[in-house]
C-alpha cells in the first residue's frame, strides 16, 4: 500500500544518491532510470569536460528538485483517493433517541404531603400510614 512521504527526506535521498528518492517512495522503475540516467550524463559530458563532480553535482540538484515535486504530487494523489474513497462509504446512522429522563426526586412539597401526624398521641411519621406508638389510622397533614 502507497503511503505519504516527506518530500524533504525524498529529495535529500536524490541528492546523494540519484534516484534513491523515487527508490524510497517506491517508484522502483522511476529510480532505476533516474540513477542510468544521471550516470550517463556524467560519462558523456563530465568525463569528457574534465568536471565530473560539477556535472554530479548540477544533475542531483536538478534530480532533488524534481523528486520533490514528484513527492509532492504523489502526496495529492493519494489524499484525492482517501477523498474518493470516503465519499463512497456509507452515512453514518443516526443518532439513536437518548432514553427518557429519570422521574424527579421527591421535593420538599411532596415530602411535606407524606408528613403524617397522629391525631390520637400527636407523633410526626412519614410515609406510615398507621403510628407506631398507639396503632391508630394517620392522616395526611396539610401546610
Amino acid at each position: 500500500m502507497r503511503r505519504e512521504v516527506d518530500p524533504n527526506l525524498v529529495g535529500g535521498l536524490s541528492l546523494i544518491v540519484p534516484g534513491a528518492g523515487l527508490a524510497y517512495m517506491g517508484e522502483w522503475g522511476w529510480a532505476v532510470a533516474a540513477f542510468v540516467t544521471e550516470v550517463g550524463l556524467i560519462r558523456l559530458i563530465g568525463l569528457p569536460t574534465g568536471h565530473p563532480v560539477i556535472v554530479w553535482l548540477v544533475l542531483a540538484i536538478l534530480c532533488s528538485g524534481a523528486t520533490v515535486s514528484f513527492a509532492k504530487y504523489h502526496n495529492e494523489r493519494l489524499m484525492v483517493g482517501l477523498r474518493d474513497r470516503l465519499d463512497t462509504l456509507p452515512p453514518p446512522p443516526p443518532p439513536s433517541e437518548p432514553p427518557p429522563p429519570p422521574p424527579p426526586a421527591a421535593g420538599a412539597a411532596d415530602v411535606a404531603m407524606m408528613v403524617r401526624f397522629c391525631p390520637s398521641c400527636g407523633t410526626r411519621n412519614e410515609g406510615n400510614r398507621f403510628c407506631p406508638q398507639c396503632g391508630s389510622s394517620l392522616q395526611a397533614a396539610r401546610s
